[in-house]
């Protein structure tokens, strides 16, 4: 006979069957996009490549800066999990792209969806598993459309490409 505690618990085979039924309850829930960059302006008043050289010959003796030729400037994107310290090497995870060469050494351009030399746009999709969503949700986790207006400077020039 059972003891009047071992009578109110689920035994064994019951908790796994209720496992069994979570798991079985799972899916997988993928998402995809792109990731756009349009690139608007830049300055290099220097003329300096990417490693402090200039662009085009020696830099003038008298204020050090670069006097001849000005630099063939295009942008290279590559899109990888964080990293608290930046690096220019290893694998672009999550995508690469490079736009031609889109100017000199200073230039401003017009937003335009019909020009997209200034335009880098990186597909991606994923997929997770996840146990569902709460009942009659119909929100949407990833908001609309944003643009940003980044001034990137220091650091994220790294991976500014300069042709000579």
């Amino acid at each position: 006979m059972r003891s009047p505690r071992a009578r109110g618990r689920p035994g064994r085979p019951l908790s796994l069957l209720l496992a069994l039924l979570c798991a079985l309850r799972a899916k997988v829930c993928g998402a995809s996009g792109q990731f756009e960059l349009e690139i608007l302006s830049m300055q290099n008043a220097n003329g300096e490549l990417q490693n402090g050289n200039c662009c085009g010959g020696a830099r003038n003796p008298g204020d050090r800066k670069c006097s001849r030729d000005e630099c063939d400037t295009y942008f290279k994107v590559c899109l990888k999990e964080y990293q608290s310290r930046v690096t220019a090497g290893g694998p672009c995870s999550f995508g690469s792209g490079s736009t031609p060469v889109i100017g000199g050494n200073t230039f401003n351009l017009k937003a335009s969806r019909g020009n997209d030399r200034n335009r880098i746009v990186l597909p991606f999709s994923f997929a997770w598993p996840v146990s569902g969503h709460p009942a009659g949700s119909r929100r949407s986790l990833v908001p609309a459309p944003a643009r940003f207006h980044l001034p990137l400077q220091g650091a994220f020039l790294k991976g500014l490409g300069l042709k000579r």
